[in-house]
C-alpha cells in the first residue's frame, strides 16, 4: 500500500541507500559525492522546501522535495529518486502526483517544473508520459567533470487526484 509524509530524519539511512552508483548519485543529488551518506540526504532536505517520501507497505520507498518557489506562479520538484526495488510499480508516479499537489495546496502553483539531465533517458520518458514538456536546456558539468546537458521541463498545474 503507497502512502507518504513529510521527511523525517530516520529516514535518511534508508534514502542514503537509494543510490546504486555515482552516475545514479548524480541524477538524484549533482553534488553529491559516492557513496552518499544520510548527512548529504539531511543536507538536500534542509535547504529546500516539503521534502517527502512515500511509503510502500510503511518502508521509505522515495524521496523529492520543492525547490525554487515563486508563490502563485510555479515551483519546482527536485532531489527525486525511487529505492530501486520499487521502480516500475507506481511509485515514483505517485510521488510526482503528490509532489504536484503540495506545490498546489502550499504554494499556489499554476505550473509545475522539474529538470533532468539529458543522459537519464529512462526518467526523460517517464516525466514525458507523466505530462511535463521541455521548455530550456543548459550545459551542467557531470559528476566526471564532463559536459552534460540538462533539460528543463514543465507542465500546467492540474488539481484534484483525476490529473
Amino acid at each position: 500500500m503507497l502512502s507518504h509524509r513529510n521527511f523525517m530524519v530516520t529516514d535518511a539511512v534508508a534514502i542514503s541507500g537509494f543510490p546504486r552508483s555515482a552516475q545514479e548519485l548524480f541524477y538524484f543529488i549533482p553534488t553529491g559525492r559516492f557513496p552518499l551518506d544520510p548527512k548529504q540526504v539531511m543536507d538536500a532536505a534542509r535547504k529546500r522546501h516539503s521534502p517527502t517520501v512515500v511509503l510502500v507497505d510503511d518502508e521509505v520507498a522515495a524521496f523529492a522535495n520543492i525547490y525554487d518557489v515563486h508563490l502563485g506562479e510555479y515551483c519546482c520538484t527536485g532531489n527525486v529518486i525511487v529505492d530501486s526495488s520499487k521502480r516500475g510499480q507506481g511509485v515514483g508516479s505517485y510521488l510526482l502526483h503528490c509532489m504536484e499537489q503540495r506545490a498546489i495546496t502550499e504554494y499556489g502553483a499554476t505550473e509545475h517544473r522539474l529538470s533532468c539531465f539529458a543522459s537519464n533517458t529512462r526518467a526523460l520518458t517517464w516525466y514525458s508520459r507523466m505530462g511535463y514538456q521541455p521548455f530550456a536546456m543548459e550545459e551542467r558539468s557531470n559528476y566526471l567533470g564532463r559536459p552534460e546537458m540538462i533539460l528543463h521541463m514543465a507542465k500546467k498545474s492540474c488539481p484534484g487526484p483525476a490529473c
